[in-house]
């Protein structure tokens, strides 16, 4: 509960920022995540936050509302469970502001949060932030918070990531480019390739960053893991797909369903042949291919005094990584054969 807050005195008015909260099952870290958004260094007279309760069956609604209760500019809203794209458009046809700024319900943001999104949209029509593990503890967690700080801290992005935890952009772009769709499982990259296709200026400030709770069991990051690689599976039938992809999009592709084909082939020719050289052979190929694009940033990340204690655990990222990929090919033909009939909006938390 939000117990020992104190209601706001001031009435919101000039509403220039919506922070938009989708939510699904989330008690154990809402709390934590409001905290910290009321305590950011902007006028809360010129920001409101709107909470989407999408169809939980926990405690999330009721801890929204405690938070409605106790400060003016907090929205809390539930409608029935239809996934992450649906509640992010749920608040936004109630949102007021200029500005949509969205953040996952297990983050924690900066104090200075909102005036630096607000600064880059000034520039720019979206804006793409980083994160990294809230207190790892497991080994799951440290293994995926290493990934996090190979890929954003010391350069091992290329492009703009798809941050669906953390990132902004100007409302009137909706009209442009249409809100989120309800039917991808990767909305935030959809949105992002759209935004391209319609000429949008979009930016990445590795300094924007939130911290997250990563997901703490193994089942549930197999899951999220093979979720987000879903992206264009009915896509690639189409002769659209292969005509308007580039260069860049045809290595994604490659490294993505490319490796994960040959490790699986290779593991039917070791089961037939009863030998194990093939899937050896492949798995150590994979895994050089696969470390290969972060090696200059794990370099970076090894002499970093701070953070150099994170070194072993990408590498064991790399090695649960080829896990994920032995699975993508029987999981892509599964998923067509039994096509989604529930939305992808699951939190992973124990």
């Amino acid at each position: 509960m939000a117990a020992g807050h104190n209601k706001t005195g001031a009435e919101v008015g000039n509403i220039l920022v919506s922070i938009i909260i989708p939510a699904y099952n989330e008690e154990k870290v809402l709390e934590d995540c409001l905290d910290s958004i009321i305590k950011v260094d902007y006028p809360k007279t010129q920001y409101e936050v709107i909470v989407v309760n999408d169809g939980s069956t926990d405690r999330t609604s009721e801890i929204a509302a405690s938070y409605q209760a106790d400060y003016n500019n907090i929205i809390a809203l539930s409608k029935t469970n239809g996934g992450k794209a649906s509640a992010q458009n749920y608040g936004l046809r109630v949102s007021r502001g200029k500005y949509v700024l969205i953040a996952d319900a297990d983050a924690i943001v900066n104090k200075d949060w909102v005036t630096r999104m607000v600064g880059h949209l000034r520039n720019y029509d979206m804006v793409f932030g980083a994160y990294y593990a809230k207190a790892p503890e497991n080994w799951l967690e440290k293994i995926q918070n290493a990934q996090y700080l190979v890929k954003f801290k010391f350069g091992g992005v290329k492009g703009i990531p798809s941050t669906g935890v953390n990132n902004a952009f100007k409302k009137e772009i909706i009209d442009i480019i249409g809100g989120f769709d309800e039917t991808q499982t990767s909305i935030t990259a959809d949105f992002i390739n759209r935004g391209k296709k319609k000429g949008l200026k979009i930016h990445y400030d590795p300094e924007v960053y939130v911290y997250t709770k990563c997901t703490s069991n193994l089942r549930g990051f197999f899951k999220q893991k093979l979720r987000w690689r879903e992206v264009d599976i009915t896509s690639l039938l189409s002769l659209a797909w292969w005509r308007e992809a580039g260069v860049s999009r045809l290595f994604s592709f490659g490294y993505t369903y490319g490796l994960s084909i040959f490790l699986f082939v290779s593991l039917l020719l070791s089961l037939y042949h009863t030998e194990v050289y093939y899937i050896a052979f492949a798995a150590i190929i994979t895994y050089v291919l696969s470390f290969s694009p972060y090696f200059v940033p794990f370099c970076k990340m090894l002499i970093s005094r701070e953070d150099r204690y994170f070194a072993a655990y990408f590498l064991l990222y790399e090695l649960v990584e080829m896990g994920i990929r032995l699975l993508l090919v029987p999981y892509i033909i599964y998923r067509l054969l039994v096509p989604r009939t529930k939305p992808t909006f699951e939190a992973q938390r124990e």
